[in-house]
């Protein structure tokens, strides 16, 4: 994990040497000692990536027995890429601007199937992968450790939670039912409309109350039927391994419910939508912590645009779990900053048999935490062999995994 004072040093010693240059040569005006933010190396330039969604379902493989909890390891060197060509599409140029054809979710022994995620604009990158789940992280600051950072990105709106979360440790939120809330609308200072759960019944006030936020892939399976194994039910679903840490379950649709999904049409103004509705809560709860999580289009919805979008989301530290997806940023991020992301994990779970959002695509898992593990996230991964496109069931138990580690 490259520190933000490692960054800072590099870059003083460059503009050294380049004013140093100047000063001796004449060669290059003040203009020329500027020096802008530029992309780690291996890197893809995110800002063209596009994802949309197909209207032929792929099959999943069968639910995994065993969710092996991540091993931090220190972030390894890419290998050597070769690219081949991704599935023969028209090229979309804007991301922000895509269609797509409405499809209806497919059930199948609690194992439904989100719709492909294709880049149609890009190169897909081949890249060798382990045989067996692996981790890619450096032992991250502890749950409580980790101090706020209460910097906020251009145009986000101002908060009561976030001036709170700026002077301490948690929100200070008040007046949130400690229920379990069925499905209400919200509307957004933008328009965006949306519908959502909130699961807050058994949390202990006196203790640290934290906030976990799923957004589904397409068709929303998980949260039409939240009683479902699938995701949210269960004993190991999300809201019952959210609860036994007392933490709040926020389950959002998304507002494009043409295709219900995050990835396609007005995809700023759906992170600006969550984002709102994610600040609301924390002005309702004592929250000390965020974790996000999502699957396919959710998983985008993430770390494409959410988090890029509104990085003061992660001031409290936390953090996320991505399955199945959670790219770089579709707008080059440059609001991801280390100091925003310090404190703040990430992880991946992808398989290799994935072929709707393939694990080696320039806009999948292993681009998105190249990206993120060079902005100062601690993160790491799963790369399960032979395993393809389905949340099968995972959800609850990873997420608990990645918390009691933080």
């Amino acid at each position: 994990m490259r520190s933000s004072l490692s960054a800072a040093g590099r870059r003083a010693g460059v503009l050294a040497a380049a004013a140093l240059v100047c000063l001796t040569t004449a060669a290059c005006d003040p203009a020329g000692l500027q020096l802008g933010a530029t992309a780690p190396s291996g890197a893809p330039d995110a800002s063209s990536q596009a994802g949309t969604a197909s209207s032929a379902p792929l099959a999943d493989a069968a639910p995994s027995s065993t969710v092996p909890a991540p091993v931090p390891t220190p972030p390894a060197e890419v290998p050597a890429e070769a690219t081949v060509q991704p599935p023969v599409e028209a090229p979309v140029e804007t991301p922000a601007a895509e269609a797509t054809e409405p499809t209806e979710p497919t059930e199948a022994a609690e194992a439904p199937v989100d719709d492909a995620v294709t880049d149609e604009a890009d190169d897909v990158v081949a890249e060798d992968v382990p045989a067996a789940p692996q981790a890619a992280a450096a032992a991250g600051t502890g749950r409580s450790g980790a101090a706020p950072t209460a910097g906020r990105s251009s145009g986000a709106p101002a908060s009561a939670a976030a001036a709170a979360t700026a002077a301490g440790g948690s929100t200070g939120g008040s007046g949130g039912s400690y229920t379990d809330q069925p499905r209400q609308s919200f509307r957004a200072g933008n328009g965006q409309t949306g519908n959502y759960l909130v699961y807050a019944g058994g949390i202990d006030p006196a203790r640290a109350v934290g906030l976990v936020v799923y957004v589904d892939g397409t068709g929303e399976y998980g949260v039409d039927n939240p009683d479902s194994s699938y995701a949210l039910g269960g004993p190991s679903g999300l809201v019952a391994t959210s609860r036994a840490r007392n933490m709040v379950t926020l389950a959002v649709e998304s507002p494009n419910q043409s295709c219900e999904c995050w990835h396609t049409g007005d995809t700023a103004a759906y992170a600006d939508f969550l984002a709102e509705l994610v600040e609301r809560q924390l002005a309702a709860y004592p929250v000390t912590e965020v974790w996000l999580a999502g699957f396919s289009s959710g998983a985008q919805e993430i770390t494409r645009f959410l988090v890029p979008r509104h990085p003061e989301l992660m001031r409290l530290g936390g953090g996320w779990v991505v399955f199945g997806g959670g790219g770089p940023p579709a707008d080059g991020g440059a609001a991801v900053t280390a100091a925003r992301m310090a404190g703040v994990r990430g992880h991946w779970f992808t398989g290799t048999a994935d072929t709707a959002v393939p694990l080696t695509a320039s806009w999948g898992a292993q681009a998105g935490e190249r990206f993120y593990a060079d902005r100062g996230v601690v993160t790491s991964h799963e790369w399960p062999a032979g395993v393809g496109h389905g949340l099968d069931g995972r959800l609850g138990r990873t997420v608990g995994q990645l918390v009691d580690g933080s």
